[in-house]
């Protein structure tokens, strides 16, 4: 541990991020001069959650996937790869599991492959469906 001045006021660097933070928050609310904002930013960004904490990075970046799943729902479903399809369905499930089991519980981790599993087993399904139904594409050809 160390102490950062700021301010004016110390602040102590446990190296947990968060409660530091907290007390910079309350010390900028608390009348931090203006001149003082880019140290109040700096202070925030050395211990920042949001680029050193795992535990939010890597489910923020992974809202690519359902996110790109389901732009892909607009295209036809003869472009699906049920074997992608398939095995994503099996990472996100093994993710979800994981999110649930780690210790604390990572719900933002867990809402981001359930909101995957969800869009693929969706993807799967219009495959599936245009497998076993082709003449239904051809009348959609048709008219």
């Amino acid at each position: 541990m160390k102490a950062k001045a700021f301010g004016g006021r110390t602040v102590l660097d446990i190296g947990v991020g968060v409660e530091e933070r907290l007390r910079g928050v309350v010390i900028f609310a608390e009348g931090a001069k203006r001149d003082h904002i880019d140290e109040f930013l700096t202070l925030i960004l050395e211990q920042s959650y949001w680029t050193k904490n795992h535990s939010f990075l890597g489910p923020t970046l992974n809202w690519s996937l359902p996110i790109a799943a389901a732009v892909d729902t607009k295209k036809p479903p003869e472009m699906i790869s049920p074997n992608m399809t398939a095995v994503m369905c099996v990472y996100s499930a093994m993710f979800m599991r994981f999110a649930w089991v780690v210790q604390p519980r990572n719900l933002h981790l867990l809402v981001c492959h359930v909101s995957n599993e969800t869009v693929q087993l969706y993807q799967l399904s219009r495959w599936i469906r245009a497998k076993m139904n082709p003449e239904q594409k051809n009348e959609e050809d048709k008219q």
